[in-house]
């Protein structure tokens, strides 16, 4: 599994005489990361498969919303990343009907993602827009982009392309969306890379 293989990763980095502190330290976040996932989906199994059985839709400002979870990821899984992560939210998306943890939860895997394949190569961006009919949130990163003809594949469950990953992100988000009369799908492949939740 993703875990047990950082964990071995961790181990061998341990026994080594000179000790890579940085790379040390980068697996215990993966391993972190991934346990905080599975602790999440073992916690959510019914609801992973009956995902709107506990939706409740309440009237949200959306605007406070995605600035307080991008702080609160900030917080909870990335310490000192932060400043990574661009903001660019309109003023006028007002109030939207959601459930807060769902949302919190489809976030949280969508910035994970992006960090996941494209921390290294440019800040992630977190764009929320008002275009009419819709309101569109858009989380985008500069990695290695998808490949052509994955735009749906990447959805399947277990389906990744990082070792370290559980291959449940995206296809919980877009369970979680559309359990929120939503839809989230990949609007561009690469420069950058580009989900959106409508």
């Amino acid at each position: 599994s993703s875990i047990a293989g950082s964990a071995a990763n961790l181990l061998n980095l341990a026994k080594r005489e000179a000790v890579d502190a940085g790379r040390l330290r980068r697996t215990a976040e993966r391993i972190a990361a991934d346990a905080e996932i599975a602790h999440q989906l073992a916690e959510r199994q019914y609801e992973l498969r009956n995902p709107g059985s506990r939706i409740r839709l309440e009237q949200v400002d959306l605007r406070s919303a995605l600035e307080n979870v991008v702080t609160e990821y900030g917080r909870s899984f990335r310490r000192g990343r932060l400043s990574t992560v661009s903001l660019n939210i309109s003023t006028d998306l007002g109030d939207i009907a959601l459930d807060p943890r769902a949302f919190k939860q489809v976030m949280f895997n969508l910035l994970e993602n992006a960090f996941r394949y494209g921390r290294s190569a440019g800040p992630i961006e977190v764009v929320g827009l008002h275009a009419t009919p819709h309101i569109i949130i858009r989380v985008r990163n500069h990695g290695p982009g998808v490949a052509p003809n994955h735009e749906e594949i990447i959805f399947q469950p277990f389906y990744t392309a990082s070792p370290q990953g559980l291959g449940l992100g995206l296809y919980v988000a877009r369970k979680l969306v559309q359990a929120m009369n939503g839809e989230l799908r990949l609007t561009r492949l690469a420069n950058p890379t580009e989900f959106s939740a409508y």
